[in-house]
Order: structure tokens, then C-alpha cells, then sequence
């Protein structure tokens, strides 16, 4: 089983993002509501992947910082870490900052996105 890390969703994105990876690959999704609860996570859980909102749902901080400092950190920069944006300009930042390329909430239930995804979640 996979381990993947959801920060900064809201509760229905959260609900969709979940809905529509656990009805394609076998995964335990955990969430974080803020950078300091998902470092915290990150450090404890071996995460086969991180998602991480352009803006975290309930601190409204950048989440390009969280990238950021995860990419930064020889204890965690290893890990695979996408931004959840429709944004193309965010999605550029977000991997020159380390992030793997990502995807937009739009695009969630397209081939598109499940290319993506099983670089990381099939098993």
C-alpha cells in the first residue's frame, strides 16, 4: 500500500482527490491542514507522495514555501512532492523549486493525471 500526504485541501477537494486515487490505486491518505503538521508528518511517515494546494485551505499560506522547505532538507528532500494547481505559471515555480510535475483540481479524473500518479502509486 502506498502512503500518500494531502496538504492543504479543503474538506471537498480533499473528499474528491481521495475518492478519485483510492478508486485507482491502493492507497492510505493522510492530511495535513498547515506546513507545520505536514513536516511534522513527513518526518515520522515514509510518504510515497506528497500533494501539496498552491494555497493551503485553512492558514492561506503559499504552498510553494512547504516545497520548499521540504526540498531543502536533506531528510526530506527525497521525497516526491506535486503541487495541486491549475495554474500553469505555479505548477513552473513549483518545479524549479523540486516538485515533481503536478496537476490542477480540473484535471483530476483525466488520463493526464493518472500518468502522473502511477509514476508514484503503482505498485
Amino acid at each position: 500500500m502506498n502512503h500518500v500526504l494531502s496538504v492543504g485541501q479543503c474538506d471537498a477537494d480533499h473528499s474528491n482527490i481521495e475518492k478519485v486515487i483510492s478508486g485507482h490505486y491502493e492507497v492510505d491518505i493522510q492530511t495535513a491542514d498547515s506546513h507545520e503538521d505536514a513536516l511534522i508528518q513527513i518526518q515520522n511517515t515514509a510518504f510515497d507522495l506528497v500533494l501539496v494546494n498552491r494555497i493551503l485551505d485553512k492558514t492561506q499560506t503559499e504552498g510553494i514555501k512547504l516545497i520548499r522547505e521540504i526540498k531543502s532538507a536533506d531528510s526530506t528532500k527525497e521525497v516526491p512532492v506535486m503541487l495541486i494547481s491549475n495554474y500553469d505559471t505555479a505548477q513552473t515555480e513549483a518545479i524549479s523549486a523540486g516538485a515533481v510535475p503536478g496537476f490542477g483540481k480540473a484535471t483530476l479524473s483525466q488520463d493526464s493525471t493518472f500518468k502522473i500518479l502511477d509514476q508514484y502509486l503503482l505498485m
